[in-house]
């Protein structure tokens, strides 16, 4: 009899549905919540290349057939100029390493990232009218061509190029975007970095920047007008020894407790902030570290090493906002572009379907 059959089938499809689950980006909190700010970035140009890497989801457990991606607008935004537009969209999702997470696009991951949605055009819809609804219903939402499962082991990185849009230029699309609200600290300098040799008018630098939240402590370093494609030692001290040292281009300014091995520079000598992640705790809140970055050169007389300024960093004494485990970074320029901007924190509310 064909009834049960068709029953059956029935029955079976269902249970397909229900076992499908929605996760959202980059705090579970947002599926029911407005994210604190918007950015107008994808779908607001005509040419753009975007890229967010996640933390939330690094908990060993896999998300297997992530066949779906969706955004939303601004709940509180007014943007009567964010009208509907059309554009040519491609998204790849890959996987990496969020304190590495720096403006070379395709160094960011780990692997091959892979093409889960292929270039094609895409409606968008007005998002001209506040929603009805407080947050704003997921409305961008792009049905995978090819289904993708996500480690759990590693960062989660989603990329969107975008391509021919109809907007001739920039115009308004507020898209929904959760930012933290840490206490941050930014180092004082101490001393100047040594002559990055063979120059003689740039010195080697180096910036803190430390962030408190409510569960994380995260400790920033970078460097810039270093030599090329160099690997980057951190020194860091509870001192400032203001020591010098015979064959050495400049003075320590850290006591060197710690060594620690960061990244390489690019080719012009810059490396983006890494960041080092601990837990939180109360004992950290105020700690005051001396730091100061080296790396080797075999044009500098001497020692063959180049030396940084120093900088004087305390923890900041309060605790910050709740933890978003996200950065981006994009260029409004080509969909292809190799370089997009110094990676920020925070993320487009996102929400994947598996």
């Amino acid at each position: 009899m064909p009834f049960p059959r068709l029953a059956l089938s029935v029955l079976l499809a269902g249970g397909a549905l229900a076992a499908q689950s929605f996760t959202v980006l980059p705090n579970a909190t947002y599926a029911t919540s407005d994210g604190n700010t918007f950015l107008s970035t994808l779908f607001a140009f005509p040419n753009a290349r975007f890229q967010q890497v996640d933390g939330s989801l690094k908990t060993g457990l896999p998300l297997v057939d992530i066949d779906q991606i969706a955004w939303r607008r601004d709940a509180t935004f007014a943007a009567p100029t964010a009208a509907a537009r059309t554009a040519t969209v491609e998204v790849r999702v890959g996987q990496g390493n969020r304190a590495t997470f720096g403006r070379d696009f395709d160094a960011n991951y780990a692997n091959a990232p892979t093409v889960v949605f292929t270039a094609k055009p895409v409606n968008l819809p007005s998002w001209a009218t506040l929603p009805p609804t407080n947050p704003a219903p997921f409305d961008v939402v792009l049905a995978f061509d090819q289904k993708v499962t996500y480690s759990g082991l590693t960062d989660l990185i989603y990329e969107v190029r975008v391509s021919n849009g109809s907007v001739a230029s920039f115009t308004s699309y507020p898209q929904d975007m959760a930012t933290p609200s840490y206490t941050s600290a930014i180092g004082a300098i101490v001393g100047t970095g040594c002559l990055n040799a063979p120059s003689t008018t740039l010195r080697m630098g180096h910036n803190t920047l430390f962030e408190v939240s409510q569960t994380f402590v995260s400790f920033g370093f970078n460097t810039y007008d270093a030599p090329p494609s160099a690997p980057i030692t951190l020194l860091l001290g509870t001192s400032d020894p203001n020591l010098t040292l015979a064959g050495v281009c400049g003075p320590l300014r850290s006591n060197a407790t710690l060594i620690l091995p960061l990244a390489s520079t690019d080719a012009t000598g810059f490396m983006d902030y890494q960041r080092l992640e601990v837990p939180f705790l109360g004992s950290l809140l105020g700690l005051r570290v001396f730091t100061q970055t080296l790396a080797p050169n075999a044009q500098q007389a001497g020692i063959q090493a180049t030396l940084s300024n120093g900088r004087n960093t305390a923890v900041p004494a309060t605790q910050g906002g709740p933890w978003i485990p996200s950065l981006y970074t994009y260029n409004t320029s080509s969909a292809t572009a190799a370089t997009g901007s110094t990676p920020t924190r925070g993320g487009y509310v996102t929400r994947l379907r598996n």
